[in-house]
């Protein structure tokens, strides 16, 4: 009886001290997590009197305002959320020691400085929108560690250089932006293009050159394509017209030429907008529109189609409330656009 006393003893201390190390890991990591947000707000040079009046070690950071804890993980900080703050400053390097952080968004402050590379080795990171703020310098090739990122917005900043070919190890990305930067690379926006199956919105404007990578007609799932204001040159890969969920199909303002294949619609049955205004298509027009039912607005303007009468198949487009067919060779009557079943259409340009 003795024995088995001793043993209950032994036990419940280790129990005890089990609890105590547990809790103790547990506080030092909160610690750690609370420490890394002051650093962050230290480098805030301006933000709303009232936002951080919370941020204080007299209250638990569970409850400051734009962070989220998760409770299945000792109050661990999940998601910091504090866009269109009016926040100016930089970045915190400790910020990427928020080791359990998921969603980050930062979006539409003035944050300036370069990207820290400790916030891209957040491994369980999902969530990235650092979008509309004046960040300088280059995406950090520590980028290709967020194994776990789906969505990520860099669009809207001052960004430069290279795309990092690491980028194309983001497996679970579902939506990129580098809109609006001045970034370049075009063989790493094909690398991405290649690996990212499943990746249904890619706007890459301002930095891509050369050819359409023929990869990207394997991305099965793509339902936006914004590649406008570019320099990319040559013909749109066949291929690119057989995605029937491709939905926004946008390469306006760049020097793409060309023919339109005359089944255009076949083979993107869900297309609801269609815009390639200002590049140099060429051959004759597709007449067999009434495929599109879904087609909304379509642009071909600032082209070189050959001479010809508008399609009148373009009168079946019920849901078509923005037209524009100027500067081209077209000629010929307009009336049977004015039919009823374009009773939506709301902006039309032909002849000018």
């Amino acid at each position: 009886m003795a024995k088995l006393c001793s043993l209950l003893f032994l036990l419940s201390l280790s129990l005890n001290y089990y609890s105590f190390t547990c809790l103790s890991m547990s506080r030092k990591n909160m610690t750690t997590d609370e420490s890394s947000l002051l650093a962050f707000k230290s480098s805030i040079t301006l933000y709303p009197s009232l936002m951080f009046n919370t941020w204080s070690t007299s209250s638990s950071l569970c409850t400051w305002v734009g962070v989220t804890c998760d409770e299945q993980q000792h109050g661990r900080v999940i998601a910091l959320d504090l866009n269109n703050m009016g926040l100016k400053g930089v970045i915190s390097p400790q910020l990427g020691n928020l080791s359990f952080l998921v969603y980050l968004n930062l979006q539409g402050n003035g944050f300036t400085g370069e990207l820290p590379q400790s916030l891209f080795r957040v491994h369980r990171l999902e969530f990235l929108d650092l979008s509309c703020n004046e960040f300088v310098g280059g995406i950090p090739i520590e980028v290709g560690d967020l194994s776990k990122l789906q969505y990520m917005n860099l669009g809207s900043n001052k960004l430069s250089g290279t795309i990092p070919q690491t980028i194309s190890k983001l497996s679970s990305l579902v939506e990129i932006h580098l809109d609006n930067n001045s970034l370049s690379g075009m063989y790493v926006v094909e690398l991405l293009l290649t690996y990212l199956m499943y990746l249904f919105f890619s706007d890459f404007s301002n930095c891509a050159k050369g050819e359409i990578p023929k990869e990207m007609g394997d991305l099965t799932q793509l339902m936006t394509m914004d590649l406008k204001y570019n320099q990319l040159s040559g013909k749109i890969p066949s291929i690119i017209f057989n995605n029937s969920l491709l939905q926004y199909f946008i390469l306006a303002h760049n020097n793409l030429s060309g023919n339109l294949p005359s089944n255009i619609c076949k083979g993107l049955p869900n297309l609801a907008t269609l815009y390639i205004s200002y590049n140099k298509f060429s051959g004759d027009m597709p007449t067999v529109w009434h495929q599109c039912a879904n087609l909304e607005v379509l642009s071909l303007s600032f082209n070189g189609f050959n001479k010809g009468p508008i399609p009148e198949d373009m009168g079946n487009l019920s849901k078509l409330h923005y037209l524009d067919l100027s500067k081209n060779n077209l000629d010929g009557k307009i009336y049977f656009l004015y039919h009823i079943n374009c009773s939506s259409l709301v902006s039309i340009f032909t002849f000018s």
